[in-house]
């Protein structure tokens, strides 16, 4: 067990180095957007049409950044990443409640890789106290070791959401990043219910080279008490067409 939870552990690795790393060619079209909108020149003005038009509003973004603001928000999450129409992973974060373990106050947390689950029981501190795969308890250790790569999956979504800058981008568009609202539906995803807004996202030179541009689709749920991206899709970079699929497929708050 311990040796098919290590070999996990190198994939959960690996899987965070494809969502945000080095050559995959979504990370290629979001680091387009971070750079182009980095390099723009302070002088520039906006886009008459594109300032003009209301996209949605954004008074209340939800994006947590760490587990203990995670916590406070979201019972329940799970997101899925799939390429040319396949899935490649899927994370679950469940919290199941609260639990004493050696006489300390832990939050118990389970997170499904895929096909594997495990169990952290988490104190205030954000020190892993025990720790179960797939219900055989495993060293201490090692739930500190992989404390950091399962909060960093499940918190994928909301620091990309974070890098881009979606919802200042859709309150004010910025010049030479096209926004277009393309589809609005009402959707239950997991406990919640919602309007999903779809935005094509395009960028042209002279934010990139001359005859290239990146394409990508923004999925923006909106629930009334707050809003918060829950998918995407990279469709174009760099004349390479794309079909990476990212989304938020369950949902419940605490």
């Amino acid at each position: 067990m311990l040796k098919k939870t290590f070999l996990l552990f190198l994939a959960l690795m690996m899987m965070g180095t494809v969502m945000y790393g080095c050559g995959s060619p979504a990370n290629d079209v979001e680091e387009e957007a971070i750079n182009d909108v980095e390099v723009m020149e302070e002088e520039e003005t906006i886009d008459e049409e594109a300032a003009e038009e209301a996209l949605i509003e954004v008074e209340n973004w939800e994006a947590p950044g760490s587990l203990q603001e995670l916590l406070a928000t979201f019972k329940e999450i799970r997101h899925t990443w799939s390429e040319g129409g396949e899935e490649v992973a899927s994370v679950h974060y469940l919290h199941e409640g609260s639990d004493t373990v050696d006489g300390v106050q832990t939050d118990k947390v389970s997170f499904s890789i895929s096909d594997e689950k495990f169990t952290l029981w988490i104190d205030g501190e954000g020190n892993t106290q025990q720790i179960e795969a797939g219900g055989e308890a495993l060293p201490k250790e090692m739930g500190d070791m992989m404390f950091t790569p399962f909060i960093s999956s499940i918190l994928m979504p909301f620091k990309v959401s974070q890098d881009w800058n979606v919802n200042q981008k859709l309150a004010q568009p910025e010049p030479g990043i096209y926004i277009k609202s393309i589809e609005k539906s009402q959707e239950t995803i997991g406990e919640l219910t919602g309007t999903i807004h779809t935005f094509e996202v395009t960028l042209e030179p002279p934010h990139v080279p001359e005859g290239e541009r990146g394409m990508v689709r923004w999925k923006v749920a909106d629930f009334g008490d707050f809003q918060m991206l829950v998918g995407w899709e990279a469709l174009e970079s760099a004349g390479e067409k794309l079909n990476i699929e990212f989304k938020i497929d369950r949902l419940a708050l605490q």
